[in-house]
C-alpha cells in the first residue's frame, strides 16, 4: 500500500511554514559557522599544513598575518571563496531545487492529511449537524451541508453498525428509515424518544403487529502516483577471464494508490473516503457498541401502540357518518373515531372542569359569539296537514354554532 506523500509548501498551515522560516535561518547560521571554520581548513590544506590545526576563526587570525603576501594572499581569497561559495550559496541553492515539487510522471495521488481533512469541514467544527461516516485519527468525520451519502460495502461489512445507527444516535432532525429487519429501530428509538422525539413505526404486514469489477472501479478513482523503482542485475562472463558485473537501474513507475487486491484487504476496521474538493481519506469505520460516544445513548424501544387499520383506513378513504343521538347502555365512543385532528387539541388537564369543557366545545365547534346572534326569520311553511304556520309561531334561527353547543352540552 502507497503511503503519504509530503505536503507542498503552498499548502502548509501558517504555524508550519513560521517554524520552517526559522529552521532555515537556524540552518543558514550554521552553514556560515561551516564556512567560516572551513575556510581555515582549506587554506592549511594549501598550504600542505596540518588541517587539524584549524580553529573556527583561524581564517581571520591567517588573514591578519598572510594578507601582505601576494602568494599567500591568493590563496586565502580562494578559501574564502570556495568555502563561502560552496556552503552559503550552492548547497542552499542545491536544497531548495531538491525540495521543489517537481511534475511527477504518473501522477502524485495520495491520501488527505489531517490539515486538508480540517480545511474540507469533514471535522464538524462549525458546529452544524452532519452525517457521520467514520473516523481519522481519533476524530469523527461528518458529511457537511446538504449532501447526499453513497454507502457502498459488501454484506455484513458493517454498514448497519458503522454509519446507519451512529448517525440515528447522533442526528438532531426528523429521519425516516427503511428498517427491513427492525434493528435501527430497536437499537435506536429509545434514545431518541426519551430527547422528545416521536417515534413511529410502520409495519402494517408485521406478524406481531407490535412492534472484482468493484474494485477496480475504486482503485481507479483513486488516481495514480509516481514512485520511483529500482532494478539490478548480475551478470557474469564464462570466459576465461570470468568478469562479472553489477547493473542498477532506476525508473519511474505508474502505481495506483490502492490497487484493486489492497482493497479488499483494508479490512473491517478500515474505509475510504471520497469527497470533493479533498484528497481521498484513508480512515477508520465506526463501531457504535465500541464507542463510548454512542454506547452512553443507548436506551430501550418504547412501546408501541397497535394501529387500529380500518380507522385508519376509514379516514384515509373519508368514510364518515354522524354520531347516534345516544348510546345504549354499556356502549362506549372512543374518541380518536371522531373527525378531528386530536393532536391540534390544546393541553387543557390542568384546567378546571368548566374550563377544560368549554376549551373542548371551543376545538369541536368553535368560539362562543361575543355579541347578538346573527340569526334570521324563517318563513311560514305548511305542516303535515299542509296548514301554514301563523306569524306568530315564526322561529329565529340562532347561529349554528349556539345551537350545536346545545345539542352537545
Amino acid at each position: 500500500m502507497s503511503s503519504v506523500a509530503a505536503l507542498p509548501f503552498s499548502a502548509w498551515p501558517t504555524g508550519r511554514k513560521v517554524a520552517a522560516g526559522a529552521f532555515a535561518v537556524m540552518g543558514y547560521i550554521a552553514l556560515a559557522c561551516a564556512a567560516v571554520y572551513l575556510a581555515g581548513v582549506l587554506f592549511l590544506v594549501l598550504n600542505k599544513a596540518n588541517p587539524k590545526q584549524a580553529q573556527f576563526a583561524s581564517i581571520v587570525h591567517y588573514w591578519g598575518l598572510y594578507a601582505d603576501d601576494a602568494q599567500l594572499r591568493k590563496k586565502l581569497q580562494l578559501a574564502i571563496g570556495v568555502s563561502g561559495i560552496g556552503l552559503l550559496i550552492l548547497l542552499p541553492a542545491g536544497l531548495v531545487a531538491a525540495a521543489r515539487p517537481r511534475r511527477a510522471l504518473h501522477g502524485d495521488a495520495r491520501f488527505a492529511s489531517p490539515a486538508e481533512v480540517d480545511r474540507a469541514g469533514l471535522t464538524g467544527g462549525d458546529g452544524q449537524p452532519g452525517i457521520l461516516i467514520g473516523r481519522h485519527r481519533g476524530k469523527f468525520l461528518s458529511l457537511p451541508g446538504q449532501l447526499s451519502v453513497m454507502l457502498s460495502a459488501p454484506t455484513r461489512s458493517g454498514k448497519g453498525v458503522g454509519v446507519v445507527i451512529p448517525n440515528l444516535l447522533n442526528w438532531p432532525d426528523s429521519v425516516v428509515v427503511l428498517d427491513i429487519k427492525g434493528e435501527n429501530y430497536d437499537i435506536t428509538a429509545g434514545y431518541r424518544a426519551a430527547h422528545g422525539q416521536a417515534v413511529y413505526a410502520f409495519s402494517p404486514f408485521d406478524e406481531d403487529a407490535r412492534s472484482q469489477r468493484d474494485a477496480d472501479e475504486y482503485s481507479a478513482m483513486l488516481g495514480h502516483f509516481t514512485e520511483r523503482a529500482t532494478s539490478r542485475g548480475h551478470s557474469r562472463s564464462f570466459s576465461g577471464h570470468g568478469h562479472s558485473t553489477v547493473s542498477r537501474n532506476e525508473s519511474e513507475q505508474r502505481r495506483a494508490l490502492l490497487l484493486p487486491q489492497e482493497f479488499k484487504e483494508l479490512g473491517s476496521e478500515r474505509l475510504v473516503v471520497i469527497f470533493e474538493n479533498c484528497k481521498p481519506i484513508l480512515g477508520e469505520k465506526i463501531r457504535y457498541y465500541r464507542d463510548k460516544a454512542f454506547t452512553s445513548r443507548l436506551r430501550p424501544a418504547p412501546a408501541v401502540p397497535r394501529m387500529n387499520m380500518d380507522l385508519h383506513l376509514a379516514r384515509v378513504q373519508e368514510r364518515w357518518r354522524y354520531v347516534d343521538d345516544e348510546l345504549g347502555p354499556g356502549d362506549g365512543l372512543d374518541y380518536e373515531q371522531l373527525a378531528y385532528d386530536m393532536s391540534r387539541l390544546p393541553a387543557l388537564a390542568d384546567g378546571e372542569p368548566g374550563q377544560v369543557a368549554e376549551g373542548i366545545l371551543d376545538f369541536m365547534v368553535g368560539p362562543r359569539p361575543g355579541g347578538a346572534s346573527n340569526g334570521g326569520a324563517i318563513e311560514a311553511v305548511a305542516d303535515e296537514d299542509d296548514v301554514l304556520l301563523s306569524e306568530d309561531s315564526t322561529v329565529v334561527i340562532a347561529d349554528p354554532s349556539v345551537i350545536e353547543r346545545a345539542d352537545i352540552t
